[in-house]
């Protein structure tokens, strides 16, 4: 079966306090930008971080012991293993591997276009996990102000991958491979409308809810409103999401052949960077300068 794609948004910065909370240096390699961590991964949590710390804690110290430096390849699979699972067996080149390849490059492709989308770091068919192929964004330096904008890129890029199946393979071929996306989707634009007052009903804070709402994570929720407030809500989530579903499916049509070209170029490697991604783009049409949200407050 053809497992749900996670989408997973990591960003590296250039210090190591996390990692010095563990008292142990890292030799890294020349070639390696010195001071690489995780900074921030949306969506985690204690036990990821804690994970981070340990596999490279423990990584740390066997190259110590083996006298070797740390490669900036074996720092990214680390984090690819902590966040997103095991590496698995990579897909003979099939039916199959190439209906993942679009469905990856269509969440990239849209990342790409949207000036306030995150851009993209790295394009992959290998396994992790659950996931039979993964698109990894990097978050905007601040990501504790969000604006209407950003969250409707973001849904858009999560329909990105449901789009590129429906386009090139047609309705009748799309996968279970959307089923995450399309809650984190449905999360977002839910809380568009009910906590962030984002929405033609006004601004407006109908549910409480613990949750983050840019993961589809929900951890309980409570709400005091009418059956006709309720119904107002549902039409205003179908709206946002199906005005968004008809921007990302015309961006799919609209570049089809740097799509084709991709995901020929993601089969063949198995992994794409997000500059060798955006060059190839930017070959084909003029990528957009990303937008980031400057808090005045």
């Amino acid at each position: 079966m053809f497992a749900a794609k996670w989408r997973i948004d990591i960003k590296l910065s250039r210090d190591f306090s996390l990692l010095a909370q563990t008292n142990l240096a890292i030799p890294m390699a020349q070639s390696t930008e010195a001071g690489v961590k995780i900074a921030s991964v949306r969506g985690s949590n204690n036990s990821t971080s804690f994970g981070l710390v340990y596999h490279f804690g423990w990584k740390a110290a066997k190259k110590k012991m083996d006298e070797e430096a740390m490669t900036m390849s074996e720092i990214d699979a680390a984090i690819d293993r902590v966040i997103a699972g095991m590496e698995g067996t990579v897909l003979v080149d099939s039916k199959t591997k190439r209906l993942i390849a679009y469905h990856e490059v269509g969440h990239a492709i849209v990342g790409t276009l949207l000036s306030h989308h995150d851009p993209v770091q790295k394009v992959t068919l290998i396994p992790r996990g659950q996931a039979k192929g993964l698109t990894w964004f990097t978050p905007s330096e601040d990501q504790s102000l969000i604006s209407r904008s950003q969250i409707l890129a973001r849904i858009m890029g999560a329909l990105g991958g449901r789009a590129a199946e429906e386009v090139v393979f047609g309705y009748p071929e799309v996968t279970t491979g959307a089923g995450n996306d399309l809650q984190q989707v449905t999360s977002m634009a839910r809380q568009m409308v009910t906590r962030f007052g984002m929405s033609n009903i006004g601004p407006l804070a109908l549910e409480n809810q613990s949750s983050d709402p840019f993961l589809g994570r929900s951890m309980g929720s409570s709400s005091e409103y009418s059956e006709d407030i309720a119904s107002r809500i549902d039409m205003q989530i179908r709206s946002i999401i199906q005005h968004c579903h008809n921007e990302t499916v015309q961006i799919i049509k609209d570049n089809r052949v740097v799509i084709d070209k991709l995901v020929d170029l993601l089969i063949e490697k198995e992994t794409i960077s997000g500059d060798e991604f955006r060059q190839i783009v930017e070959e084909f049409i003029i990528v957009p300068e990303k937008n980031t949200y400057i808090s005045q407050m």
